[in-house]
């Protein structure tokens, strides 16, 4: 399992890259509004020379201030841009000489070379050490005090989150949202609470019904097994001895699957043992041979003996007893085959094939065809043995007969 992702980590590190892009971002606006005052000082000093020249002044007051009356009296400088662009209002000029200039209602220009008076490309770097102490400090303390008050306020979220991960089905806590704040966590924990408490019951209840469900199948079927025990001591003919040894078999093979089915519901460990599949895959051919009386159908069991799974027996006989009665039951006429190719087991059949509807909801109980005497049960219990003991399961179907195989994870 992955280690999880601490959300208080999270969110500092979230709250910190906020704080960089606000340092960032008031940064911008403190350089945009320096040089937006600077260009409005200068571009204020110009119009009043230029009230000053329209009152009658002769020339600009100031020193720094030139009075260009028309184009060709401009030094080439300034006229490739200011003929160019009459409306410029302010660029560089050659070296580090930077202009600003107003154009004249009346004609002509007032150019102010400024690059002596600039102030802020002096202090641009005095600003920007400015902003990266500031962006330090604002970012020490989003990291810090931010970050002690994110864990302190997730304490309860971290504490909900071990609770959970500590959860066993068998061991449910009676109380689980004891000590929560009164917000979301609060109300996740309440929510949890609930839920476990319904977990609880359906625990119990299943528990409850799987041992009298054990008691009330396993009772009759001691029954069965004791009868045909003394029946076995009576004179019987030969039909009479072969139907009770078919009612012993049936008898011992329905305790095993209950056995098996019980301890799978509870989740028990089922001893593995050695099962010859030929073996196995004859008795089950056996016992639903009766589904193909009167069919024009040919079983061919290519299974060579010697070929054993380590596997519970009574696992192995639920899901062969699947298998192959399904193919008995819908093969109409043709062939079933039961065979071996490679490390997989085979069953084969030449029925009408599984519908595509129902191929997709392969595992899903209940999915089964309109035309389907069964309860869709079957391939639904395959597939939860194959998941339970880590066998493959793989069915093709194509509306000509089904082909269904089974890849064990230990067999020799």
């Amino acid at each position: 399992m992955k280690r999880p992702h601490r959300l208080g980590r999270r969110f500092a590190l979230a709250g910190a890259v906020f704080a960089l892009l606000l340092c960032a971002l008031h940064g911008l606006y403190l350089f945009m509004a320096s040089y937006t005052v600077e260009d409005a000082l200068f571009r204020r000093r110009l119009e009043d020379e230029a009230r000053h020249l329209a009152s009658g002044g002769l020339s600009p007051r100031l020193p720094s201030v030139r009075h260009y009356r028309n184009a060709a009296a401009l030094p080439p400088e300034l006229a490739r841009i200011l003929v160019a662009d009459p409306a410029r209002e302010e660029f560089a000029g050659q070296g580090d000489r930077h202009y600003h200039a107003l154009r004249l209602p009346q004609g002509g220009w007032l150019v102010s070379e400024v690059s002596s008076e600039l102030v802020v490309r002096t202090q641009r770097g005095p600003m920007l050490r400015f902003l990266l102490y500031s962006s330090l400090t604002i970012l020490l303390l989003t990291l810090l005090p931010g970050g002690w008050w994110i864990s302190h306020q997730l304490r309860p979220l971290d504490r909900l989150a071990a609770q959970v991960k500590r959860l066993r089905p068998e061991a449910l806590p009676a109380r689980l949202d004891e000590g929560y704040p009164n917000n979301e966590i609060g109300v996740l924990a309440q929510g949890l609470a609930q839920s476990l408490q319904r977990i609880r019951g359906f625990i119990e209840r299943e528990t409850r019904f799987t041992r009298d469900v054990s008691h009330e199948l396993r009772t009759p079927l001691t029954v069965i097994r004791h009868a045909a025990e003394l029946l076995q001591r009576q004179p019987l003919d030969a039909n009479g001895r072969a139907q009770l040894q078919r009612l012993q078999e049936s008898a011992a093979q329905a305790e095993l699957t209950v056995a098996t089915l019980l301890a799978l519901a509870r989740e028990e460990r089922l001893p593995p043992q050695p099962v010859d599949l030929a073996a196995l895959a004859e008795t089950v051919v056996l016992r639903h041979a009766h589904l193909l009386s009167n069919k024009p159908v040919e079983v061919e069991v290519s299974l060579l003996p010697g070929w054993t799974v380590s596997a519970p027996a009574g696992a192995l006989d639920i899901l062969l007893g699947n298998l192959i009665y399904n193919a008995f039951l819908y093969t109409a006429a043709g062939q079933v085959v039961i065979d071996r190719v490679d490390d997989a087991l085979r069953v084969r059949d030449s029925g009408p094939g599984i519908p595509p509807e129902v191929l997709a909801r392969l595992g899903e109980e209940g999915a089964k065809g309109p035309d389907s005497p069964g309860l869709g049960i079957g391939l639904a219990l395959v597939q939860r043995l194959c998941e339970r003991f880590g066998w493959t399961l793989k069915v093709h179907s194509n509306g000509h007969g089904s082909l269904i195989e089974v890849r064990f994870a230990m067999a020799s």
